[in-house]
């Protein structure tokens, strides 16, 4: 034989098994040239001659002729006396259009020549010639065949997108079948039939139509009558890609085996082109982005870091790409990204794949919910709306979501996606910034430059005891020695940088930032983050949000003691009406029964362990619209709650104090458990520039408002029911205390200052600079340090602290170190909406006071403020009006607050959640992301709202 088939084709590398002669299957990747096909139009009873000629040196084409079915019309190799020319000559009995098909013998027989076809007989054509450039097909011998055995082309990645096969028996240009089309979008398929089985020596010769490059062939002998899971991949097959039979989902992404495999006929559907892999979770995600609009203003001059204009600045590029596919192959999970841009090789991490593309419009980032933008038909992709900025949005368990520029951001909002909170799983305890939950979705982990590139899902085993059992963590029992088990760079990362004391010898945390590594239960926030780090502030658990939205912007809380007709003792929360600035309240009562621990917890009645939608038995319930207090008795300020029994009775009582709207004065009205009183005034002077504050200590009630740059007292003796005042405050230089129209709130605990432990009034207030400032009261109001919103360091080391500016009443409480232990060490809490000078709305802060420095003689630690602001409640982007705190160590063991959530329109909602002193007694732990990422794979794609995790 003058040519050996062995060695000189492509190379091709098979995958096969064989446990019959009907069940043989094989996947084979190789390169394959471009066939020169023609298609000539023979009229009915045409006598065809058609020859290869004027070859090219070293050429040696096969020539096939083949009809419009496929079939065998005729075929040459090498025709006597022409060299390697070929040539056929037939009789044409039907009119038909002909496929001329040719093909170097092999790689080393590629060249160029001309074809040319001569018709003879009454009305048949004329002569026909076209020059041509041939190369060799991919040769995959397949042995034997049976009947019913198919054989499929697929565009592998940066393979061709357009091919033809040939299905060959011994003789190489008897082609028994060819096919162009039949497969998806432009791939070949052909099953043999039944007349065309052959015992040895067949083959399958793949070329492509008009282009080289690589191609895959398989190889599937039992599909019509194996597929038990009905992915459209036989048994055999599916043991050669080591695919499940039975499932036609092996890998659980939400794509079948055979989409992966195969791909679907249309124009987006070339899953392998992309990279699927049938046991290899794959994502893909369509981005769309907002063009860039030269000199309009969200966009500016749009150019990009080579100087050049570019309308498609948002489009996520290659780096971007690959800062994602790093965090989710770290979850065993591939993201194949269609961006629009070709790449350079065969990566599939991103390409050109027709779906992506640019979005006119000056904001239309709010239609990425709807998935406005993904192309529609993409069933197997998510969508991704890329815009300007660093941040992103993303409901949890959705199909599309919003990013920037930052592919850290735009990964999280992926994770939200696919179910994960920022706690992890949706159902467990919501809060942010757990330091026992190294992943992503977790703000404490993922912030900032560094923090957040190295970011990664979490495999909940990172952070481990000395014997490898996940940390876990329960706020109302923290040891501190124990820490978070071993030293890990991930510890350190988040515990040494950020507000917590790592004791990196003992490998403790000082949780409570006392500045003691103690052994015993501590009692703390584990959730603590610096403002600048975003939204690690409390929790959201057992949050409430009541129903009549836009109802309210003003908050003030109170406890009103059992007695008379009051049985148990009640918490009234009381709002002002945003559209006419009416009080309205809601009260709910302490049951009569202690949950199995003994303790009460005011959002936890409703029993231990409770899931998160676990809310507090308001009256008038949730649903309900708040009650107006029946008298005219409206304010345009902040107000005041407080409770007390009167002597002999014991009658309860819950008293509201208020600015009266249009007034400028301070009035009150009592609620004895029935009724409402009428509105009452103070004696004498009652006039006031700004909102009340109120407090009980001892057999006192004191009321305090801000007057034309000072502060004035009003007290009650609740032994013999008389008021007096008004008296102006003074300070430690018998200066008028310097308390602005924003106002103050005051509390009752205990503090060490200078080595002197005190009980008594401590007080936060907005001078008449607007800065926040604190003081207790002795005879006069003794200073106290303020929280500093920044300390730099100037000339000689001297540093300088900067106040927080505030233009709403801050709101002050005390909390022991332990429950019903008042006279404990304990720290202060000030909460504070902060919104701008000329603004109704801004974000909300929460300071903590703590002490480094133990007084040897009391053991308390001094009063001291050196942790930065967090946000109060980590999902609370704003706020509106001013924001209630409580502790009563009588009634509750957390630290509680209320207050009026901003939405888009400037709308308030009120909530109420409990703060800062940690949300549950209950074991906060890591969670294993990849579980859930893995689970809701398939359901995100195609009913997000229906994902179980």
């Amino acid at each position: 034989m003058k040519k050996a088939f062995a060695g000189l084709l492509a190379a091709a590398a098979t995958l096969a098994v064989t446990s019959s002669a009907r069940a043989a299957a094989s996947v084979t990747d190789g390169t394959a040239g471009a066939f020169a096909i023609r298609s000539v139009y023979v009229p009915a009873g045409c006598t065809v001659t058609a020859m290869t000629t004027g070859l090219s040196a070293g050429a040696d084409p096969i020539l096939h002729v083949q009809a419009p079915n496929g079939a065998f019309v005729a075929g040459n190799d090498d025709y006597a006396g022409m060299g390697t020319g070929s040539r056929v000559d037939f009789y044409q009995p039907t009119a038909q259009t002909l496929t001329f098909l040719v093909r170097a013998y092999d790689a080393s027989y590629e060249g160029s020549g001309t074809l040319s076809v001569q018709q003879s007989g009454a009305a048949c054509g004329s002569a026909y010639s076209s020059s041509l450039v041939f190369k060799a097909g991919l040769r995959v011998d397949l042995g034997s065949t049976a009947w019913n055995t198919r054989l499929r082309t697929v565009q592998p990645p940066g393979g061709l997108y357009d091919t033809v096969m040939l299905y060959v028996t011994t003789t190489p240009a008897h082609a028994l079948s060819y096919d162009d089309d039949a497969g998806m979008n432009f791939s070949s398929k052909i099953d043999v039939g039944s007349t065309q089985a052959c015992a040895s020596a067949c083959y399958a010769v793949i070329g492509g139509y008009g282009d080289t490059g690589a191609v895959r062939l398989t190889r599937d002998d039992d599909v019509l009558w194996s597929d038990a899971d009905g992915d459209g991949l036989g048994a055999g097959l599916e043991q050669v890609l080591l695919t499940s039979a039975s499932n036609s989902d092996t890998d659980g992404d939400g794509i079948s085996d055979g989409t992966e495999v195969m791909g679907i006929d249309d124009l987006y559907g070339r899953y392998p082109f992309y990279g699927a892999s049938p046991t290899q979770r794959d994502l893909f995600l369509e981005d769309d982005w907002r063009k860039c609009v030269p000199g309009a203003p969200l966009d500016g001059p749009c150019v990009d870091g080579t100087g050049s204009v570019n309308v498609d600045l948002y489009r996520w590029g290659p780096a971007q790409v690959a800062i994602m596919v790093a965090k989710f192959t770290d979850a065993n999970i591939r993201v194949h990204v269609d961006n629009g841009i070709t790449p350079v090789g065969t990566t599939t991490d991103y390409g050109n794949w027709g779906g992506a593309t640019s979005v006119d419009g000056s904001n239309p980032e709010e239609a990425y919910v709807g998935c406005d933008y993904l192309t529609a038909g993409r069933n197997g992709f998510h969508g991704l709306f890329s815009s300007d900025g660093a941040g992103g949005v993303s409901g949890v368990r959705a199909r599309c979501f919003l990013s920037g520029q930052d592919a850290s951001a735009g990964s999280h909002e992926f994770g939200h996606a696919l179910g994960l909170d920022h706690h992890g799983k949706r159902v467990t305890t919501p809060l942010n910034c757990k330091p026992n939950y190294p992943s992503l979705m977790n703000y404490a982990y993922d912030n900032g430059s560094s923090d957040r590139v190295n970011a990664r899902f979490s495999h909940a085993t990172r952070m481990t005891t000395s014997a490898g059992i996940p940390v876990t963590l329960n706020p109302s029992l923290l040891i501190e020695s124990d820490g978070v088990g071993p030293y890990t760079t991930d510890k350190h990362n988040l515990l040494a940088t950020k507000p917590f004391a790592l004791d990196l010898t003992a490998q403790g945390v000082d949780w409570d930032r006392d500045g003691v590594i103690s052994s015993v239960p501590t009692r703390a926030a584990i959730s603590w983050n610096v403002e600048s780090n975003a939204d690690c502030g409390a929790g959201t658990y057992a949050l409430d949000e009541w129903n009549n939205r836009g109802e309210s912007t003003h908050m003030a809380l109170g406890w009103m003691p059992e007695g008379g007709t009051a049985p148990l003792p009640r918490l009234f929360w009381v709002n002002r009406r945003f559209v006419d600035d009416q009080l309205m309240y809601r009260y709910v009562a302490k049951p009569n029964s202690l949950p199995a621990n003994g303790k009460w917890e005011l959002a936890r009645s409703c029993g231990e362990t409770p899931n998160d939608d676990c809310n507090t038995q308001w009256y008038p319930s949730r649903t309900n619209l708040p009650l107006p207090i029946p008298v005219p008795f409206a304010s345009i300020l902040p107000t005041a709650v407080v409770g007390y029994n009167a002597p002999g009775s014991n009658q309860a009582h819950v008293v509201v104090f208020a600015n009266l709207k249009g007034q400028n004065q301070i009035a009150y009205v009592v609620f004895n458990g029935t009724s409402w009183s009428t509105v009452q005034n103070f004696p004498g002077d009652f006039a006031a520039s700004g909102p009340p504050t109120a407090v009980r200590q001892g057999d006192y009630l004191y009321v305090y408002a801000p007057y034309n740059g000072r502060l004035r007292e009003w007290y009650y003796n609740i032994l013999t029911n008389q008021w007096s005042g008004p008296n102006d405050q003074y300070d430690s230089n018998f200066q008028l205390l310097p308390v602005g129209n924003a106002g103050a709130t005051v509390t009752v605990g205990y503090l060490s200052v200078s080595g002197t432990t005190f009980f008594g009034k401590v007080i936060a207030y907005v001078d008449t600079n607007d800065v926040l400032r604190t003081a207790y009261r002795d005879v006069l109001w003794q200073a106290l340090p303020a929280p500093y919103s920044k300390r730099t360091r100037g000339l000689f080391g001297v540093y300088t602290e900067t106040p927080y500016s505030v233009f709403e009443r801050p709101s002050i409480s005390y909390v022991p170190a332990g429950a019903n232990q008042l006279a404990s060490v304990g720290r202060y809490y000030i909460a504070w909406n902060g919104r701008a000078q000329t603004d109704a709305i801004g974000p909300a802060y929460l300071v903590m006071s703590q002490g480094n420095v133990v007084d040897s003689t009391t053991g308390f630690r001094q009063y001291k403020w050196n942790i930065p602001k967090t946000r109060f409640i980590n999902a609370e982007a704003s706020m509106r009006g001013s924001i209630a705190t409580i502790f009563d160590p009588a009634y509750d063991t957390n630290l509680h607050a209320a207050w009026a959530s901003a939405g888009f329109d400037e709308d308030a909602a009120p909530k109420f959640a409990p703060i800062a002193d940690d949300i549950v007694d209950a074991p906060i732990r890591d969670v294993n992301d990849l579980f859930i990422l893995h689970s809701n794979m398939a359901c995100s794609l195609y009913n997000p709202g229906a994902c179980p995790q």
